[in-house]
């Protein structure tokens, strides 16, 4: 019952013909036909075309003065002399081509040359990440064939290996040296070896698979065999390599490329509406600690910012109890609702007291309260508004926006 066993099991095996010859790749050649289809790669390529056009565009409307071109003709009732042609005629034509450059508009067309000229360095960032990234995929892809191809060999040698040995078994047992229990151990570990095989092989025909479709093509793909040689030393160390990366990685790049832009953004929203908060100037006296004065005077700006936009205590209407008693409730200004504070003093010596010195505690509340008040009734003021209560909240400015309007 045993032989018999394992002849039939020797043939159900021994059936798995050897695969047909399957086309093989490089790894170079596997880096480049991927980068060719790989969608995330091509998408950036077609960004920095768009954003090199976008360049284009802004550099050409910076230097271009805005041209116009228009004609006239006129047929008069009755000949007259036309300095032109110097005959008689009774029609007169006129072409005229007007160019102009508006100074106060460079600056916008500066920064939006600059913000689109970012917007390339980032969109090339983007495209060299891409490439890496589809890279380590390929060679992950690439040397995941290698090392199954690897273990499907490993796995047929233990195979073989446990042949040998179940024969040698079987042997001992007709000569009497050995009893059927060996030669069962030996039989499951052969069945075990040839289902590591079958697991193996099939392992690593997804992954030729995948490896195919990696690289375009419908079939399975082997790797080329590498060479067992030692890995040459890396031309920089770790330390080297990781500072490098925080430098110049392809990340680091797209984000200081969206940095300039961002900046280039700001400083064209600055040139169009202004920056509110933009200088602080004072009158200290001699300023004994600039950093300490310049703190107070950023904290006192932004507690007048909040009370003139945001801070109110609110009470219940029925049962008087108070609202916003917890900082849950009671809205503050943060970092992210203020503007950049640029802070000077201008130094002018107490002369009541040895050391020159002034207070500095509420300098920046008492300025920034009437300032930014004044600044919303003044943007308001197309509506007919004159004047707003504090805090001017969102909800109170469109109230007094649709009062106005409808008081029209």
């Amino acid at each position: 019952m045993i032989g018999i066993f394992v002849a039939v099991f020797s043939f159900q095996v021994g059936t798995l013909a050897a695969p047909d010859s399957i086309p093989q790749l490089s790894l170079a050649e596997a880096l480049q036909m991927s980068a060719q289809l790989d969608p995330n790669y091509v998408a950036a390529l077609n960004l920095i075309g768009d954003a090199e056009w976008a360049s284009r565009a802004a550099n050409f409307a910076f230097f271009t003065p805005s041209l116009s071109v228009s004609s006239s003709a006129i047929q008069f009732s009755k000949p007259f002399f036309n300095i032109g042609t110097g005959r008689l005629s009774s029609t007169q034509v006129d072409a005229r081509v007007e160019a102009s450059y508006d100074l106060f508009a460079g600056l916008s067309k500066y920064n939006e040359s600059k913000r689109a000229r970012a917007a390339l360095e980032q969109a090339e960032a983007n495209e060299l990440e891409a490439r890496f990234r589809t890279a380590l995929l390929t060679e992950t892809e690439y040397y995941d064939v290698i090392t199954l191809r690897e273990l499907s060999l490993v796995s047929a040698e233990r195979v073989s290996r446990a042949k040998q040995q179940l024969k040698i078994a079987r042997a001992r047992v007709l000569a009497g040296a050995a009893v059927q229990t060996d030669t069962l151990r030996l039989l499951l570990e052969l069945n075990r070896a040839r289902v590591e095989l079958l697991r193996d092989k099939a392992a690593l025909k997804i992954a030729r698979v995948q490896l195919g479709r990696r690289v375009g093509l419908a079939s399975q793909i082997d790797a080329v065999p590498v060479s067992a040689d030692p890995a040459p030393p890396l031309p920089i160390s770790e330390e080297d390599a990781a500072e490098e990366a925080v430098l110049n990685s392809p990340r680091a790049l797209a984000a200081r490329a969206a940095e300039k832009a961002a900046q280039a953004s700001l400083a064209e929203l600055k040139d169009e509406w202004g920056a509110a908060f933009d200088e602080k100037v004072d009158d200290f006296g001699l300023v004994v600690n600039p950093l300490l004065v310049e703190g107070q005077v950023q904290g006192g700006v932004a507690q007048g910012a909040g009370q003139a936009l945001l801070e109110a205590c609110i009470y219940d209407p029925e049962s008087g109890q108070l609202t916003s008693g917890s900082f849950m409730d009671y809205a503050m200004p943060r970092a992210d609702t203020l503007p950049n504070i640029n802070f000077k003093t201008n130094e002018v010596l107490c002369t009541t007291n040895p050391l020159g010195i002034k207070g500095a505690g509420e300098a920046g509340t008492v300025g920034a309260l009437a300032a930014v008040i004044n600044s919303v009734v003044d943007a308001l003021s197309g509506y007919g508004i004159r004047h707003v209560e504090m805090p001017a909240t969102p909800e109170r400015i469109w109230q007094a926006i649709a009062s106005a309007q409808a008081n029209a």
